[in-house]
């Protein structure tokens, strides 16, 4: 039996999708539709995720008023729930085509809440209460993980953080360092700031990338996950594309050729002692990991360390994200791409692959790979991102995948 098709709603109406509702709908939900998530890179942030949706209109009525830029709109699975949940972004209406005279093809294209997270600028970082202290327009020093929570909310405050504690400890380590205090209490009508700056920097320095993962109790949840790092969810694995014997070409990955690896982080502050001073001194620390480098990655977090400047170095927690960043640079040498197959989706795998909570955190084992390749012939790896597609008559996914560097 065909599995059953999404279900899609704009500004809380339901888009019919079946064939019977067709002659009568100013709107019907066609195929193809796409979501996209994910990241480019190993060390990098994930992007928003994107909806791609196409909808036949009725060509003697106008596109109602409740399907505009700025709708809210979802996407939801039989078994899964919601699979994405954001807003209009763009609307293209093609004319009636030959043969299909009574429908124009209008083609939508969403984002997820990610974006309004990139695109807020704070004015005012509001009054916390800190060891008893109320600070107006200060955020003090505190654990990375309490300050990515601290920008969602300030973005969308309904905003509910999964931290899954089975990560390895060196990634629980990193989601607790310290980073920065952040504000202007001399002139808080100076201070401005975009709310993604804050959330890059503390991201970068707990090591991690941050993903939109929208559940049936509540839309505006997210999933942060460490780099490198994946959970085996599943038995099993999936081969790898087949190789013909010639025309496939396996290469480095870009990321790979990085030679010096270059972390910013922020001393602890001068005169008071540091934990609510808003000093914007950067300092440098980095590793060569090849001699004579010639390609370089900055990583700009917003790690404090505990000593004074001028004074021996004491970072442990920087020295240990150079380490992790190191190792998987050097793990992920190869671009994976030719070798991944696309999948089309059995009940299982669409389970987990369109979830948003664990499709970002899924390991999946690549089988098959060839001994050529020096990997071994089955390796676990990250999810970087995807490309899922509903044909009309089942999903397919498209995945980015790359070696996983650390074992929970």
């Amino acid at each position: 039996m065909s599995p059953a098709a999404p279900g899609l709603t704009i500004s809380g109406q339901t888009i019919p999708g079946s064939a019977a509702a067709y002659p009568d709908a100013t709107l019907t939900a066609l195929a193809p539709l796409s979501i996209a998530w994910g990241r480019r890179d190993v060390l990098t942030h994930a992007d928003p995720s994107t909806a791609t949706i196409t909808l036949a209109l009725r060509a003697d009525r106008a596109l109602p008023a409740t399907t505009r830029r700025g709708a809210p709109v979802t996407i939801t699975e039989p078994t899964v729930g919601p699979v994405f949940s954001g807003t209009i972004r763009d609307i293209t209406i093609d004319p009636p085509k030959p043969g299909h005279p009574t429908r124009a093809t209008v083609t939508i294209t969403c984002a997820d809440a990610l974006t309004a997270v990139k695109a807020k600028r704070l004015n005012t970082l509001g009054t916390v209460i800190w060891k008893g202290q109320t600070l107006r327009n200060i955020w003090p020093v505190e654990p990375a993980i309490d300050r990515v929570r601290r920008v969602l909310r300030t973005v969308h405050p309904t905003a509910a953080l999964e931290t899954p504690t089975t990560w390895t400890r060196d990634a629980r380590t990193l989601l607790s360092a310290p980073v920065r205090a952040v504000g202007d209490t001399d002139d808080p009508s100076k201070y401005s700031v975009l709310a993604w700056d804050l959330m890059r920097e503390a991201l970068a320095a707990a090591g991690a990338s941050l993903h939109h993962t929208p559940t049936t109790t509540n839309l505006s949840t997210w999933t942060i996950v460490p780099w490198g790092e994946a959970l085996p969810m599943l038995p099993g694995g999936i081969p790898t594309a087949r190789i013909p014997a010639q025309g496939v070409r396996i290469s480095t990955s870009t990321s790979s050729q990085t030679d010096l690896i270059e972390v910013v982080y922020y001393p602890s502050g001068e005169g008071i002692g540091a934990e609510i001073d808003w000093t914007q001194k950067q300092h440098y620390r980095s590793r060569t990991l090849r001699s004579n480098p010639r390609t370089s990655t900055r990583i700009e977090t917003a790690l404090r360390s505990t000593n004074l400047p001028g004074v021996p170095f004491n970072g442990p927690t920087i020295d240990l994200l150079i380490t992790r960043c190191a190792r998987i640079l050097d793990d992920t040498m190869w671009d994976l791409a030719a070798l991944t197959p696309r999948l089309s989706l059995t009940s299982m795998w669409t389970e987990y692959l369109l979830n948003p909570v664990t499709r970002c955190q899924l390991q999946i084992q690549l089988t098959g790979l060839p001994p050529w390749l020096g990997l071994g012939r089955t390796i676990p790896t990250v999810i970087l991102g995807a490309t899922t597609t509903w044909d009309g008559n089942q999903w397919a996914a498209a995945l980015t995948l790359t070696r996983q560097t650390f074992q929970p």
